[in-house]
């Protein structure tokens, strides 16, 4: 080609090459992208949030951070191209960096709307840049951060005050059903505490009511006794017996007091007793006392009076029928929590005495052995009089009977529990 004399020419990478001064000797190289590569810019035009605007404070392509909360996913950011020489020949690019996100590049025209939907919470970083007229992406990149706060269920310090109420919500409900547990169990005790209160208390009014018909009776019976000696004009067995009915008096009065005394103290009162009924019936029978396996009389505690009404009942229906010299003998022993009691006599026995029809041992029988099992029945917690004292007959080789033994079973306590 040629122009006014110069030889004008271009090769295939669109360099063009002329001569100078016409002669066609040398070439001058000139590259027309050194001359028409600009450089293009992105703006931002708008902002929707969720399909609406979204209000700043400054125009959004003058804003280079949003904060949007958890549930403002949806984006749409429009964009546009400032290149006054591609004539709307140049392109966008974009990709968002962040949170399990790392896009490669996009590629759009030059008017174009980036659209974002269902971002999870995080920080992201959009990057945004224009191509020139030479469709080369040569200029700044136009960077926007965009941080979605989580919902604050979701935050770590709710997850970790969640937890500690957690947790203290079942320590909670844990020390709640154990203090529960623990006040109905001690409802419970008290319930049953006051239950066997009330049980020993009804035990120990029973207990005094049944020792305040046995000391009338006992007392009556001794002074049937004195008034049967002034009636004989026996002045001094009277005298002698009326000072130890005096003493037996006031032994019984005392005991009488008190729900338990000492073993010692029960037996010293039957001593009294015997002594009394000796001198009544002419010293007609005698008596002993035998202890087994180190019976300690003084730590041994039962209720007053217990034991003379089987002595009464022995002199009563068996020595007192008696011709010969009787015997009455009582053997202790301990086993467990029980003092075990043997009393043997060697009176007529039962049978005779029935057939012998004692008016007064009938009477006797009916008040004291009656009161007395009562006695036992509530001391024990049973109601089954065989618990507590059984009676048998002795009989000789010929059949006849020679006495009677009571095994008298008593549920005693130590000193340290009166």
């Amino acid at each position: 080609m040629r122009s006014r004399d110069a030889i004008i020419t271009k090769d295939a990478n669109g360099n063009i090459y002329y001569s100078s001064g016409g002669t066609g000797v040398g070439f001058i190289r000139i590259t027309p992208g050194n001359f028409i590569s600009t450089v293009s810019g992105v703006y931002l035009k708008s902002l929707s949030i969720n399909q609406k605007p979204f209000p700043l404070k400054a125009s959004i392509n003058y804003t280079d951070a949003l904060s949007l909360n958890y549930n403002q996913t949806k984006i749409e950011i429009e964009t546009g191209i400032i290149d006054f020489y591609s004539k709307g020949g140049s392109r966008l690019r974009y990709k968002l960096e962040g949170t399990g996100i790392n896009e490669n590049w996009h590629y759009a025209p030059y008017y174009y709307t980036i659209r974002y939907d269902g971002l999870q919470p995080g920080n992201y970083k959009l990057v945004m840049q224009a191509s020139n007229a030479s469709n080369e992406f040569n200029g700044p990149g136009k960077i926007l951060f965009i941080n979605i706060s989580p919902a604050f269920w979701n935050t770590w310090w709710f997850r970790i005050i969640a937890g500690i109420c957690a947790v203290a919500l079942i320590y909670g409900l844990i020390r709640w059903r154990l203090h529960q547990k623990f006040y109905y169990r001690l409802q419970q005790s008290e319930k049953e505490k006051q239950l066997a209160e009330l049980k020993e208390k009804t035990a120990q009014l029973e207990m005094e009511t049944l020792r305040s018909q046995m000391n009338p009776h006992f007392i009556f019976n001794c002074l049937s006794s004195i008034n049967r000696f002034i009636l004989k004009n026996k002045t001094e067995e009277a005298s002698d017996y009326l000072t130890k009915f005096s003493r037996l008096i006031r032994m019984v009065l005392n005991n009488s007091k008190q729900s338990f005394i000492s073993l010692e103290d029960e037996l010293e009162t039957l001593r009294l007793y015997l002594e009394m009924e000796r001198l009544r019936f002419k010293n007609s029978f005698d008596y002993s006392f035998t202890y087994n396996n180190s019976v300690d009389i003084d730590n041994i505690f039962i209720p007053p009076l217990l034991l003379q009404p089987f002595a009464e009942n022995a002199i009563w229906h068996g020595l007192m029928h008696r011709r010969e010299k009787g015997f009455l003998n009582f053997d202790f022993s301990v086993e467990e929590t029980f003092l075990n009691c043997t009393i043997t006599d060697n009176g007529v026995g039962r049978e005779q005495a029935e057939l012998l029809k004692s008016k007064s041992a009938e009477k006797q029988k009916s008040m004291g052995l009656k009161i007395t099992t009562e006695r036992l029945s509530l001391l024990n917690n049973s109601s089954n009089e065989q618990t507590f004292f059984t009676i048998e007959d002795l009989t000789g080789e010929n059949g006849n009977g020679t006495g009677t033994r009571v095994h008298l079973k008593i549920n005693y306590k130590e000193m340290m529990e009166v």
